[in-house]
């Protein structure tokens, strides 16, 4: 079986903001796997960028077209909560997903750990515990409660058999691969850097929201978005970067030294 990381495709597809900011903190702060919908109020979105129709509009945090929701609450009730969301074109659902598994081989995946807080900060390589992710569709990690969302095989191919369009995955595991660490290493990108220094995060991000360079360091890429809407973080899977709208930035990324490089679209 096979675990991929859910991520939306913002390429040429449209994006959506809120009408009002204020709406913009029960996003930041909520959406960690605890019920909402007892206390969830009406909220609208705008559409920022206008692009192809998505089932899975770019957003922060994971919105479903209705048609979205009517094919995919078979195999994913009962693990999430679909949270009415308003906008011109139509209902779209934020989706809670409260199905919370301890699912990680903390033995074969590679962690990168703050050992004072005794956290984890980042996975470089995924190893799941296959009994226990087996009889899931939808699920997050208690160590990402506020971001990851993982899907398995049949998520996936219900999403493709019925023609969805907007949803992109990422594999991160595979109960039949042997992995090992040469082969984590081998997948890093090549960076080729503009300049000679380095930076922090906090100064490599403003650098980037100029609009006219790229960060990088390691497997992660930081940049404004096509549209130039949006700041986004990549993440590298061996082929390419997968971009996400961050409402959250993983920790990692803020001990990281930056160089800058061409932005690349």
């Amino acid at each position: 079986m096979k675990i991929w990381l859910l991520n939306n495709n913002i390429d040429g597809y449209e994006y959506f903001g809120y009408k009002n900011e204020k709406d913009a903190k029960v996003f930041t702060f909520g959406f960690r796997g605890n019920r909402m919908a007892d206390q969830w109020e009406k909220v609208e979105l705008v559409t920022y960028e206008n692009g192809k129709e998505s089932d899975f509009p770019g957003f922060p945090t994971p919105i479903f077209s209705s048609t979205a929701k009517q094919v995919l609450d078979e195999i994913i009730s009962g693990a999430v909560e679909f949270l009415p969301i308003y906008h011109k074109n139509g209902t779209y659902y934020a989706l809670n997903v409260i199905n919370i598994v301890n699912g990680l081989d903390y033995n074969k995946s590679l962690l990168i750990r703050d050992k004072e807080l005794d956290i984890v900060n980042d996975v470089k390589r995924y190893s799941f515990i296959e009994d226990v992710v087996r009889v899931e569709s939808i699920f997050k990690l208690p160590e990402f409660r506020a971001t990851r969302i993982f899907v398995t095989d049949l998520f996936k191919k219900r999403v493709e058999e019925t023609g969805l369009v907007g949803f992109e995955f990422h594999e991160v595991w595979d109960s039949e691969k042997d992995y090992s660490l040469e082969e984590a290493e081998k997948a890093l990108p090549t960076i080729h850097p503009i300049e000679d220094e380095y930076y922090s995060f906090d100064i490599a991000w403003k650098m980037a929201e100029q609009g006219e360079v790229a960060a990088a360091s390691g497997e992660w890429k930081i940049k404004r978005s096509k549209n130039g809407q949006y700041m986004v973080i990549g993440k590298w899977t061996g082929t390419r970067y997968d971009y996400f709208l961050p409402h959250y930035v993983p920790p990692i990324l803020l001990e990281m030294k930056w160089k800058i490089v061409k932005i690349e679209y």
